[in-house]
């Protein structure tokens, strides 16, 4: 088996369409994957589609259901995955609506204020592009205009954490979002703690009622995954693996190049609904 359970598609922040993401999955022999795309699941279910009208691609693929939510401890992101939420869970999506609303407001507040000091960018076009609006695509937008080389010098030198165009966000807590995802019919795992330094939060995550922590991460050192693996499996919770890829991006892993092994994954799949 090869799995990526962790994948972002345009319907969030990646570049390519669930479809596309569909057919290089394909390519590079995946059997299992999980689009997990930012506080949405249009892209999964976008792709769940096209399966549907491809049977012969079902036949090689297995699509999981998956969400990212975004959430802050104490100034800190902590990103919890919600594997297998097939239901409409309108709990959990009124409070994402809600969190995508004001996502979009403070992307707007910092890309007028780059406007008004001369920063080549249009709040309106941000819009009208009917892509997601937050900082990536603020990036983007200076990155095609020629103000920026990157988007990563962008995050580091204008729109980041302690950079002149920062703003602080409101988003729902980890706790709060595990207890959308389990109400929802769903799995929620910790995504990513080495990256996001949540690492110390996965016990108290754990009696909120997290269930699995992501150890494999394409920007995990192998002796990281081990240790996360050892700690992670001692508290009971289940073991999770992906690229975290974005597609066509400068800071993105490639599609399936994490080695999830198939001892945990055959863990993972068996509580799936």
């Amino acid at each position: 088996m090869r799995a990526d359970l962790h994948v972002h598609t345009s319907a969030s922040d990646g570049t390519k369409s669930p479809s596309e993401t569909i057919d290089a999955a394909l390519a590079l022999g995946i059997t299992h994957l999980a689009i997990t795309d930012h506080d949405t699941m249009d892209g999964y279910r976008e792709a769940r589609t096209y399966l549907d009208e491809h049977p012969g691609y079902a036949r090689r693929l297995t699509l999981i259901s998956g969400i990212e939510v975004s959430s802050q401890y104490a100034g800190m992101d902590v990103h919890i995955l919600g594997y297998f939420i097939e239901g409409s869970a309108p709990e959990l999506f009124s409070a994402l609506e809600g969190a995508r609303k004001r996502r979009a407001d403070r992307a707007l507040s910092i890309a007028r204020a780059l406007q008004a000091d001369g920063y080549p960018i249009t709040p309106e076009e941000l819009l009208a592009s009917g892509k997601t609006v937050n900082r990536a695509a603020i990036a983007r937008s200076l990155v095609e205009a020629g103000a920026i080389a990157t988007s990563g010098e962008a995050f580091a030198t204008l729109i980041g954490r302690g950079c002149p165009y920062y703003i602080e966000r409101s988003d729902l807590l980890p706790s709060e979002a595990i207890r959308l995802i389990l109400r929802s019919g769903g799995v929620p795992v910790l995504a990513h703690p080495w990256l996001c330094k949540a690492m110390i939060r996965i016990e108290p995550l754990t009696e909120e009622g997290l269930m699995g922590v992501e150890a494999y991460h394409a920007t995990n050192p192998p002796q990281v995954a081990t240790v996360l693996e050892a700690y992670a499996s001692s508290l009971g919770l289940l073991i999770t693996g992906g690229s975290d890829w974005h597609g066509d991006t400068i800071h993105s892993a490639m599609l399936g190049s994490v080695d999830y092994p198939d001892r945990c994954l055959e863990k993972f799949l068996a509580v799936r609904p």
